[in-house]
């Protein structure tokens, strides 16, 4: 595979806003992309629409051992391909706390701080009210920063700020240290200066007051720009669209292979012809809307070649991790939490959250979200770890092999669990349970005695 989006220190971009568009184009579903290439197709003459033959598929092969996997059990993933949900900024940032290594008394506390944000993501309460609810559990202020800093770094970067000057400080802090770095000290300079003066984007008078080029000044408005002022807004819920898989995977000749669905490749490049006539002179050439046209056609040709780099490399890092799944389902899934793919993919784990948000995957097994993949890690008595979804899916397994007429309670399911080596508590095969749609015992005795009474009848 091509690299993808890689942030590294040492590396220059001279147009960071591209990087931003970039980064921003990432978080976008394939129909929120459709509808975004169609407004610039319509509002920029240097962009037109590619002939679908003209667009190959872009792919990457994983060598893979053991035997074809099994169609089996498809009606688990039936509802999965039907029909994408969206998702919640609570339940979005939920999530990637749950595929992160954190201890049980930090999330606690990033619960209340997610639990307080309102739509656009800030804090809706005081700090100091939030501590008040936290009283019980002596949080100290330092303890609850440490773990507000960590919560305003998951995606979308900048939820649980206090206000505008903070949450746009944070989203600069995660461009890479080596990026531009010129342009966002100067941002970030920008960013302490009045907010007023700011909004009205007089580049003269704050180059003068900064002390600095214009030029210089201009360039840092346009990274500000690419910024989002209200970071919990692109996380507004949308409609249940039926889903089309964004990546698919197949098995050829020994080798799992991971590919872009062509369907999907967004399919639009700069006109050459315009693009010479730029380049040839005259009154054209210096038309300076014209020239910007072209540079913000080039921009996003390039962003969208990013994106799908980005989207490859991430999708191939999660299968080669989770082969065993393609090879036996769900009771092979390994743990694997966002810094696993990040690691692999040498990307900031809110990159990968924006990745596999509202992406989906086709396999041999069915349609799956990419978040579907990462899965909490659990101790065995053993000393290894086991993921949460296989642990599901023996859970699974043993209430349908149970006896109707008696069948198991929670502790017994986790009885039957730690004798396998798993150890988890009753609440927690409970909690397991509910999420596969396996009613209690009570429902499930009641169930099987109106079998019993419809046979004898």
């Amino acid at each position: 595979m091509h690299a993808g989006l890689q942030l590294r220190q040492g590396q220059q971009l001279t147009v960071t806003p591209q990087l931003q568009q970039a980064i921003r184009l990432l978080q976008l579903s394939s129909m929120e992309l459709e509808g975004e290439l169609r407004e610039a197709l319509e509002t920029n003459v240097f962009l037109e629409q590619e002939e679908p033959a003209e667009t190959g598929p872009i792919s990457a092969e994983l060598p893979v051992s053991g035997p074809t996997p099994a169609l089996s059990r498809p009606e688990e993933h039936e509802a999965r391909e039907q029909a994408a949900p969206g998702t919640s900024l609570t339940d979005h940032l939920a999530w990637q706390l749950d595929m992160s290594e954190i201890s049980a008394r930090d999330r606690m506390i990033a619960a209340v701080i997610i639990d307080a944000l309102n739509a656009n993501g800030y804090l809706a309460e005081s700090r100091a009210d939030l501590l008040e609810v936290l009283a019980d559990e002596d949080v100290s202020r330092d303890e609850f920063e440490a773990v507000r800093a960590r919560v305003m770094h998951l995606d979308p970067v900048g939820c649980g700020a206090v206000g505008l000057q903070e949450c746009l400080l944070t989203q600069l802090k995660v461009l890479d240290p080596g990026l531009s770095v010129g342009c966002r000290g100067l941002a970030e300079r920008l960013i302490g200066q009045d907010l007023a003066l700011l909004a009205e984007a007089d580049v003269d008078r704050l180059a003068e007051r900064l002390g600095c080029e214009p030029s210089g000044v201009a360039d840092a408005l346009d990274l500000l720009r690419s910024l989002h002022p209200n970071p919990g807004a692109v996380m507004a819920p949308a409609e249940t669209a039926y889903i089309v898989p964004d990546v698919l995977v197949s098995r050829r000749e020994g080798r799992w292979v991971v590919e872009l669905n062509p369907e999907l490749l967004p399919r639009v490049r700069v006109n050459r012809t315009y693009e010479s006539m730029m380049g040839q002179g005259g009154a054209a050439a210096g038309h300076a809307v014209m020239q910007t046209q072209l540079q913000e056609a080039r921009w996003l040709v390039k962003s969208l070649q990013m994106r799908n780099e980005t989207l490859l490399k991430v999708a191939g890092a999660i299968v080669r991790h989770q082969r065993g799944f393609l090879d036996h389902g769900d009771i092979a899934m390994r743990p694997m939490v966002l810094s696993d793919i990040a690691e692999a993919v040498e990307m900031h784990e809110s990159t990968v959250s924006r990745v596999t948000t509202q992406k989906f995957i086709h396999t041999p097994r069915g349609s799956f979200e990419l978040k579907y993949f990462f899965s909490s890690r659990l101790a065995t008595s053993g000393g290894g770890r086991c993921s949460s979804t296989a642990v599901r899916a023996l859970t699974r397994t043993l209430v349908e092999s149970e006896n109707p007429a008696q069948p198991l309670s929670d502790s017994e399911i986790a009885r039957l669990l730690a004798e396998k080596g798993v150890r988890i508590a009753r609440r927690t095969v409970a909690k397991y349970r509910d999420s596969l749609g396996i009613p209690p015992l009570a429902e499930r005795q009641a169930a099987a005695a109106r079998d019993e009474a419809r046979r004898v009848a």
